[in-house]
Order: structure tokens, then sequence, then C-alpha cells
């Protein structure tokens, strides 16, 4: 079994395309070409805008996110709360909802935070200044086959 891996360059953009082929020698035999693969580059996580409502101790926070127009598109969100200007907490992970009602404890004062990953697992940075624990996308490139050692 044979595999390689390819990067794209720091400076791809979105919608760029990368071409692959391989062609693999084994002692004399003749030299065995692969398939042709074409991967399209999504180099920009989404940008989420978020809308918030009070009534007392109670927070409507209404959020939604746009990938970049040849991006993967969104796929999950993570929302972070602060309580009194504390740290960031997560209080939903990969959710796909766009909307939650949260209830705050002892009448203290709430900050959100909408941090959007898209299908390609390009995780939205927080502001900066803010430290919140680091997103994992779900998703699942795969990896490399591994030969049994002989």
């Amino acid at each position: 079994m044979v595999g390689y891996t390819i990067e794209s360059l720091d400076t791809a953009s979105t919608g760029a395309i990368i071409t692959s082929t391989a062609r693999v020698i084994y002692n004399a035999d003749a030299p065995l070409d692969s398939n042709t693969h074409e991967a399209t580059i999504d180099a920009v996580a989404p940008v989420t805008v978020v809308n918030i409502g009070q009534t007392g101790n109670t927070y409507t926070v209404d959020w939604s996110a746009t990938d970049d127009t040849a991006g993967s598109g969104v796929k999950e969100y993570t929302v972070y709360v602060s309580l009194n200007g504390g740290p960031f907490f997560v209080s939903l992970t990969r959710t796909t909802t766009t909307s939650m009602v949260y209830e705050s404890r002892d009448g203290l004062a709430a900050t959100f935070l909408v941090l959007a990953q898209d299908a390609a697992g390009n995780v939205e940075a927080a502001p900066a200044g803010v430290s919140v624990a680091p997103v994992i996308p779900s998703v699942n490139l795969g990896s490399l086959p591994k030969a049994p050692r002989t």
C-alpha cells in the first residue's frame, strides 16, 4: 500500500483546485499511474453574527453565519458564555441550532460568543484578546492508511 499527502500553500485561496496523481515504480516492473484526484480549497472560516435579547435574567440568543462564496458551507457552531466578565465556558458545542434561551444564575450578567465551523474544518477565530477553549471541528478528513511493519 502506498500513501501520500498533499498540502496547499498558505497563500492558496478558496476555490483554487489542487490536482494530483502518483506514479508508482516497484522493482523492475512497469510504472503504474494512479487516477487523477482533484480537491477544491476552502481557505476561509465562516463569520458569525449574534443577536441578543434580554428580559430580566433570561437571554434569547440568535445567530447565523456565512461562509465565503466558494466555501464548503457552515457546518456547526460552538456557543460560549461569560458570567460577570469571567472566563468563557462552552454552553453548546458542535450544534446546528441557531438559537437558544439562557437563564443566568443569581442574576449574573451574561456575555455570549458564537464561533462557526465550516464543512472543511475551518474554525472562526475568537476576537482578539478573548480566550476560549479550542474548538475541535467534527470534520473528519481521513488519514493515510498504515501498512503493517514487516
